[in-house]
């Protein structure tokens, strides 16, 4: 097991210290001081602080929840917010889309985001489908647009896209089927 010192990696890596110490038998006491050896220096000397790895008596749900409470969405339950996907999607704006990789980068970046919110109850779908649109560039939102309002005329003006929509029609407008003579850029 290693953590390379990012919060969202600690609870895998905590998981895997518990398998193998299961695995061999090893008590709490042990647990907690090898999973202190995994860490990097840095992350040692901190981890070497928390009462539960002095305390000799210490269970492991102890110091595991204590060392979680070192990296805010260590936890999973707040490991993203509104505000985060709000900058993925302004970030993401400002540059303009030109190829299908990168329409695949920010559909992953934005995927891992939405859903977490999605299935959390912090954000609704309507929403979600609204700020994907966002993710594009003005001028590559403006094309896109247009050529939803051609594949799917009776779409209400207020109701937002389907991401799965939007996500075939800007494949079609990158690949160069759509219209070559308008440039994205």
């Amino acid at each position: 097991p290693s953590f390379n010192g990012e919060p969202e990696t600690l609870s895998h890596f905590l998981e895997d210290v518990e398998v193998a110490s299961d695995d061999a038998g090893i008590l709490d006491c042990l647990k907690i001081i090898w999973t202190v050896r995994y860490a990097s220096p840095a992350d040692e000397e901190l981890w070497r602080t928390l009462p539960a790895f002095r305390d000799e008596e210490a269970s492991w749900a102890r110091f595991r929840r204590e060392l979680i409470g070192l990296y805010p969405g260590a936890d999973g339950e707040k490991r993203y917010n509104r505000r985060d996907l709000e900058v993925l999607v302004n970030d993401r704006a400002k540059t303009e889309m030109t190829t299908r990789r990168e329409l695949g980068d920010y559909d992953r970046d934005f995927r891992k985001v939405s859903q977490f919110l999605l299935q959390k109850g912090r954000i609704s779908m309507e929403e979600t489908e609204r700020l994907f649109l966002e993710g594009f560039s003005r001028k590559f939102r403006e094309l896109l647009n247009h050529r939803l309002s051609i594949k799917q005329p009776d779409h209400l003006l207020d109701e937002p896209y389907a991401i799965e929509d939007v996500w075939d029609y800007t494949e079609f407008l990158l690949s160069g089927a759509g219209n070559p003579s308008t440039p994205l850029n």
